[in-house]
């Protein structure tokens, strides 16, 4: 490798023009190119937008070579692979803020960013009629959502929390609800968040669970949400609750980083481009995670489908349907037309276009 050419702020304009100022041989393989990566990663940090590939800092040593070995499946990866990617996206939606400011829900902000499609949220509010409709083990549905749920979740914190070490942004986790019979959704006040708590833990004792997280990956899921709503409807005026984001930025960043990082998403292209090679990411981290646990997983208690000849088949299948940005709408088609009024309707149609 030439590290003399390896210069802060330098960019090659795609992976070619690396190659040939590195003196590497052009690789065909994805293996072969992420091996190649994963060695400029030792001299170097840099970021990859699109094809462009720009050199932020050069180290004085190299890093030692790491094996992954001991590390949880997901944090392995996260900041390496999808860090600098959902950090800018992130910013990018700041940026269209007049007021540097957000409040968006996780299913929401994944949505925006591209990491999952329409489908996610949506068809995983009803495992069981999405089994149905792909024919696939109602189990194995289960295990998609809980695993990339989990997965997902450490992947839009990290961002966040890195854009927070550096000072970018500052975010919260609040509660919002939207008032009933309208559009407006508000912070909810101190008394509303103990009537949800109370509501909240007297359905988790009447079904008998200790904690929240127990019941939001069980077959009770749907039967706990509907009593916690209909609980509330009783007793206030308020629809539903979720968690969100409150993110503000820093305005004298956008003055003075901006040029550094944001100067990539100006034209609408290279924000595809973006969009588009984080979801390849997502998608291909997680069916080489879902063969892993196809070949270790079926001996563990409570988890024998995933011994299931056909589980990484599967969940490759659920992967296509619930984050590929390519795929079809299918909701109408697994959603009764009682369960979905007009508005809902349209926005999901909306997100399809």
């Amino acid at each position: 490798m030439n590290i003399e050419k390896l210069e802060v702020g330098r960019s090659f304009k795609n992976y070619k023009e690396l190659c040939a100022e590195m003196g590497w041989e052009v690789k065909a393989s994805v293996g072969t190119k992420n091996a190649q990566f994963k060695e400029l990663a030792r001299y170097c940090h840099f970021t990859k937008i699109g094809h462009r590939i720009t050199i932020t800092e050069v180290y004085d040593e190299p890093q030692e070579k790491e094996d992954g070995r001991g590390k949880s499946e997901g944090s392995r990866r996260n900041s390496t692979i999808y860090g600098e990617l959902v950090q800018l996206l992130i910013l990018d939606l700041l940026a269209s803020s007049p007021l540097n400011y957000i409040t968006i829900s996780r299913s929401k902000l994944m949505l925006k960013t591209s990491i999952v499609n329409g489908n996610y949220t949506w068809c995983g509010q009803h495992p069981k009629k999405l089994a149905d409709y792909t024919n696939i083990e109602v189990a194995i549905v289960y295990d998609f959502f809980n695993t990339s749920r989990s997965s997902l979740k450490g992947v839009i914190e990290t961002a966040l929390k890195h854009l927070q070490d550096k000072r970018i942004i500052m975010f919260d986790t609040v509660t919002k609800v939207p008032l009933r019979d309208t559009k407006f959704h508000r912070l909810a006040t101190p008394k509303e968040k103990d009537v949800i708590m109370l509501i909240e833990k007297s359905v988790l004792d009447e079904l008998g669970y200790e904690t929240f997280s127990q019941v939001r990956f069980s077959k009770d899921w749907i039967t706990y949400k509907n009593k916690v709503k209909f609980a509330l409807h009783d007793e206030t005026n308020i629809d539903y609750h979720y968690q969100a984001y409150e993110i503000v930025a820093n305005k004298k960043y956008s003055e003075q980083e901006a040029k550094n990082i944001l100067d990539y998403l100006l034209k609408e292209t290279e924000k595809e481009e973006i969009k588009d090679e984080l979801n390849y990411k997502v998608q291909n981290n997680m069916g080489n995670n879902a063969e892993k646990r196809q070949e270790y997983g079926f001996v563990t208690s409570g988890k024998r489908h995933r011994g299931n000849e056909h589980y990484a088949e599967n969940i490759k299948e659920l992967i296509r349907l619930m984050i590929s940005q390519s795929a079809d709408n299918i909701v109408p088609h697994i959603m009764s037309d009682d369960e979905l009024d007009e508005d809902q309707m349209e926005a999901i149609d909306s997100i399809f276009i």
